[in-house]
């Protein structure tokens, strides 16, 4: 029971205005500590907290931390409530504030019991690297398995490692309840399609060899086209000799002259054609059998490991 000497002075313990500590910081402070006072009068809460919050982050104080504590309360908030009692019987106890500290432990024990709870309960194989966040907060390891005071209200939990599928439920809090929050074994992620996987790079000599027969190949097309015009040479040649007197194969008619030029230029084409075939198949030749060749057979063997697709190879 609060003495009632206490209550006497409960007014002022709640509606006393924090402390400055530097001008800019402490304006503002007292400023949002007035209108937040306003606001609880109204019964408007929800807007009343964050300004009281706000007031002593700028400016920190005993009677900042009552009415903070009070507000969460009136809210419904009553794991911050519970919280913030115990803050302020911190803060009167350093200042040597022994009645304030005493109606701040007292509301404090008074809510304990009503608290509700959240517990998060992580799976034996969890994975190297696990992390949970609870709101986008990150959880400490130390307190899995730990019923933590959580306002009533639904939170986000969030379980995450490398090389696994994460994890992700909605839960909601009670007052005077404990959540368990059971983390499963997460899922390895799927390696990526075949056809997103990087090619690997030809080695050298199989490049080397590569264009060498290509240049071999136009060699022989070369040889190949020069037969065929060798073939046109020698058959206008032939044809010529019809229009050419037979005792003299000089004297000729102007179809058997027409004819014998046809075949001199076809001629003159089989000879270029021959000699570039000839030079770019010896030549690719040459490339072939001048490129390295492989020790080893290479081989690619596909691998997870952390979460990523390799490859592993011998040449």
């Amino acid at each position: 029971m609060l003495s009632p000497r206490l209550l006497s002075v409960l007014p002022l313990l709640l509606w006393s205005s924090p402390a400055f500590a530097d001008a800019a910081s402490s304006a503002a402070a007292e400023a949002l500590f007035n209108q937040a006072r306003e606001l609880k009068e109204q019964g408007n809460y929800a807007e009343a907290c964050p300004k009281l919050a706000e007031s002593q982050r700028l400016d920190p104080g005993t009677g900042t931390l009552l009415n903070l504590a009070d507000c969460y309360e009136k809210a419904n908030q009553l794991a911050s409530a519970w919280a913030t009692w115990i803050d302020a019987a911190r803060s009167a106890r350093a200042a040597g504030q022994t009645e304030r500290e005493e109606y701040a432990k007292n509301k404090a024990a008074e809510l304990e019991p009503a608290l509700g709870h959240i517990s998060l309960q992580v799976d034996e194989s969890a994975p190297e690297g696990l992390q949970i966040k609870k709101d986008g907060e990150i959880v400490a390891r130390a307190i899995w398995g730990t019923p933590l005071p959580a306002d009533a209200r639904s939170y986000r939990i969030e379980a995450s490692a490398p090389g696994y599928e994460s994890f992700v439920v909605e839960v909601t809090v009670e007052d005077g309840q404990t959540t368990n929050v059971i983390i499963p074994a997460l899922t390895a992620s799927a390696p990526p399609p075949l056809e997103d996987r990087p090619a690997p790079a030809p080695a050298p000599g199989s490049a080397l060899r590569t264009t060498g027969w290509v240049v071999a190949g136009t060699g022989v097309a070369g040889l190949a086209a020069g037969s065929i015009l060798g073939i046109l040479a020698m058959s206008k040649n032939g044809a010529s000799k019809e229009h050419c007197d037979p005792s003299d194969p000089n004297l000729c008619q102007q179809p058997g002259i027409d004819l014998r030029n046809e075949a001199l230029g076809f001629g003159d084409a089989a000879t270029v054609a021959f000699i570039a075939g000839g030079v770019l198949t010896v030549g690719g030749l040459v490339i072939v059998l001048a490129a390295p060749k492989k020790t080893e057979q290479v081989t690619f063997t596909p691998t997870l490991g952390g979460g990523f697709l390799t490859y592993r190879g011998s040449f």
